[in-house]
């Protein structure tokens, strides 16, 4: 006798308290890099911000990396809730993510670098002290720029699909994927400024993005810290 299967009613708060735990981690590792630690042309003041509290330092990179890994946590949870709504989709979604988590700890070798060619390990005891600052300055100005670059090469894709998924669901209401659209818009405009016209304005493209995404994806995250979602139906 085949019995009808009961719709999963129930709302869970687990994606919200996931996403929201990365995003404080991650924001934390990359905020204290980016005010904290390293000034723009200037690689002497940013080596004293470094030695002055290195432990700080060493914790932001710990929390970038502990932001990656509750992010596939996360993504992981999302596959559950909507891989009913559309298979093609989740899986875009899924990979954009998990990629983006993954270049992340990847570009963190950068700033564990600049940490080890200031400590003058032995094969770099031929280097000069001015050669040493200038170095270990690179390897945090390669991992602030180019690297994070990268990693939100990944965040147009990520959002759009994460937004085509929340419109077509019943999880939550279609107004939060018409914002995670915009959000993806605003990662996307940016993304063509950084790489296509550096010199156009890429500091107020990047703090537009990031006004957008914080209009955008913040409620979006409430409603899932708060309101918890349920399982999409097809």
């Amino acid at each position: 006798m085949n019995e009808t299967p009961i719709p999963d009613t129930r709302y869970s708060r687990l994606p919200g308290v996931l996403w929201f735990l990365a995003a404080l981690a991650g924001g934390f590792g990359l905020g204290y890099m980016r005010s904290a630690v390293i000034v723009p042309d200037d690689a002497a003041a940013t080596i004293a911000n470094l030695h002055s509290s290195e432990f700080l330092y060493r914790l932001a990179m710990a929390s970038t990396l502990v932001s990656q890994v509750l992010m596939v946590f996360f993504v992981i949870e999302l596959f559950r809730i909507f891989q009913p709504v559309n298979r093609r989709l989740v899986m875009i979604m899924m990979v954009s993510f998990v990629l983006s988590a993954a270049f992340a700890a990847i570009n963190t070798i950068n700033y564990y670098a600049a940490i080890l060619v200031l400590n003058q390990a032995e094969f770099l005891r031929g280097f000069t002290t001015e050669q040493i600052t200038s170095l270990s300055y690179f390897l945090m100005r390669i991992a602030n720029g180019p690297g994070q670059g990268v990693i939100e090469l990944f965040w147009p894709s990520a959002y759009a699909t994460f937004g085509l998924l929340i419109i077509r669901s019943r999880a939550l209401p279609p107004l939060f994927g018409y914002l995670l659209l915009i959000a993806a818009a605003g990662f996307t405009i940016n993304l063509v400024d950084k790489y296509l016209f550096p010199w156009f304005y890429p500091l107020r493209f990047t703090q537009a993005a990031q006004i957008t995404a914080a209009l955008t994806i913040l409620p979006t995250m409430l409603w899932f810290l708060i309101r918890g979602v349920r399982r999409a139906e097809c």
